[in-house]
């Protein structure tokens, strides 16, 4: 462990994560540029100094302080929770900027990437929207809303409420939104990140209509809804669609669910709603599938053909006098295996058509 730590007391969570910021900051300070400046086929940015490629020292402290919270034993300290989850607030925030600075520099380029976004997609896994995602909200917490930048490392806001700010912004004149970082600061302590989102959005579409339209827009083209099988456990289902269709649906939903409900009905509302859903969904394939359907099948009527000899015929009535099951099994379709339970299911409530084929001439 590094020197100016060994005295520290790794209870004391506060005091551990001060001297950290404390220590990050003189390094920040006292550290000089690298001597060397490589050429333009070493360096993407000739003229510019090249990023130290290894750890700085307050990193290392930091990450060796994190090892050493790590064997402490929970305390389950209200006080102890809040001061780490602010304390991973403000890491978050110096992450963030170490972030803006690689993409404004070009240092990406040193670990064979292209861009930020690249690397940040390439070291983390992440997916590309994400990475690039966090590479915007990086940059515009350094350009566009620098104090509000300062308060997400001093820990006083999280980074979902910066990114509920930048999101809220977007689109306006970079100017305007800089001028605005004071109060959007103060919004951001006062609520949370969707509301922030929402009065800024509010605000920016006052300033600007074309937002709002350019946003209708966008969401009309992200419209879709995805339902995906879970096997026995049953399906998951999602999407996303825009102001204006998703209130139609939910304003119908909540009629047919009012309607519905009788006294007594001690079902939840997601739990109405989906009924509702499932309801629509048999009227709609008992109108237009060409059959009925059961409400205990939960399917259409299936067309079932059954292909035997009369020998075969003959053998299966006789378990039947006799008091037998009948071994269920067989094939759907081309010949795909289908369990007896699925099979009885089916027949059940199927129209049946019986062939009855010659055997086989005997050679």
């Amino acid at each position: 462990m590094h020197e100016g730590w060994q005295a520290v007391e790794v209870d004391d969570v506060d005091g551990v994560f001060t001297r950290l910021v404390a220590s990050w900051a003189r390094e920040r300070a006292w550290r000089s540029p690298e001597p060397q400046v490589p050429d333009g086929a070493a360096w993407a940015a000739p003229g510019v100094q090249q990023p130290s490629t290894g750890l700085s020292p307050a990193v290392v402290q930091a990450q060796e302080a994190v090892a050493a919270l790590s064997v402490v034993r929970p305390s389950g300290s209200p006080a102890d929770v809040e001061a780490l989850l602010r304390l991973s607030q403000q890491v978050a925030g110096l992450a963030l900027r170490q972030l803006a600075e690689m993409d404004a520099t070009g240092s990406h380029t040193q670990a064979g990437s292209p861009t930020a976004a690249t690397w940040l997609r390439d070291t983390l896994h992440l997916s590309d929207v994400a990475a690039r995602a966090q590479v915007r909200l990086a940059g515009a917490l350094e350009t566009d809303l620098p104090e509000l930048g300062s308060l997400l490392r001093d820990g006083a806001t999280t980074v979902e409420h910066a990114r509920a700010a930048v999101a809220g912004t977007r689109g306006l004149d970079p100017q305007l939104v800089h001028d605005s970082d004071e109060a959007i600061c103060a919004l951001v302590q006062e609520t949370d990140p969707a509301t922030v989102r929402a009065q800024l959005r509010e605000r920016a579409e006052a300033l600007n209509p074309e937002l709002s339209r350019d946003a209708e827009r966008r969401a009309h083209a992200r419209r879709g809804l995805t339902l995906d099988s879970l096997g026995d456990s049953g399906f998951t289902l999602g999407g996303s669609l825009g102001v204006e269709d998703g209130t139609v649906v939910l304003h119908a939903l909540d009629l047919q669910v009012a309607t519905d409900r009788t006294d007594g009905d001690q079902r939840s509302l997601r739990q109405r709603r989906a009924d509702v859903l499932v309801q629509w969904a048999r009227e709609a394939a008992a109108q237009r599938g060409g059959g009925a359907v059961r409400e205990d099948l939960r399917t259409t009527r299936a067309q079932v053909l059954l292909t035997c000899t009369p020998e075969q015929l003959e053998a299966a009535a006789g378990q039947v006098d006799e008091g037998m099951r009948v071994p269920a099994g067989g094939s759907y379709g081309p010949g795909a295996l289908v369990s007896s339970e699925a099979l009885r299911r089916l027949v059940c409530d199927a129209s049946i058509a019986l062939a009855v084929v010659p055997a086989a001439p005997a050679d």
